[in-house]
């Protein structure tokens, strides 16, 4: 009788075995599935971010092409007036009013 006694405790405690083992399985069964999905996750953010990061980049490229030409119009409105003041100071403008004064000879 004890050595029934004992397969029947050899028994029970692999039966115990097999369910905290079958548990165990299970458990990192569902921790695989969510990690899974956290992984995909993770994955749409990273593309939402890519694709944002491109945008970012095409509105910079804008940007930059934009400050260059407003730097080019800068560039011809200085010139504009630097043109403009030798011009000015090449026809005298006193001297012009005094020249178009009435009663003034030539």
């Amino acid at each position: 009788m004890g050595v029934k006694v004992g397969l029947v405790i050899v028994g029970l405690a692999l039966a115990l075995v097999a369910v905290v083992f079958v548990k165990l399985m299970n458990d990192m069964s569902s921790s695989m599935s969510e990690m899974t999905a956290h992984v995909g996750a993770l994955s749409r953010d990273v593309s939402e971010m890519r694709e944002g990061v491109t945008g970012m980049a095409a509105d910079m490229g804008q940007m930059n092409a934009t400050m260059q030409r407003i730097e080019e119009s800068m560039r011809g409105m200085g010139l504009a007036v630097t043109r403009g003041s030798e011009q000015m100071r090449r026809w005298n403008p006193m001297e012009l009013m005094q020249q178009a004064a009435p009663g003034r000879k030539r």
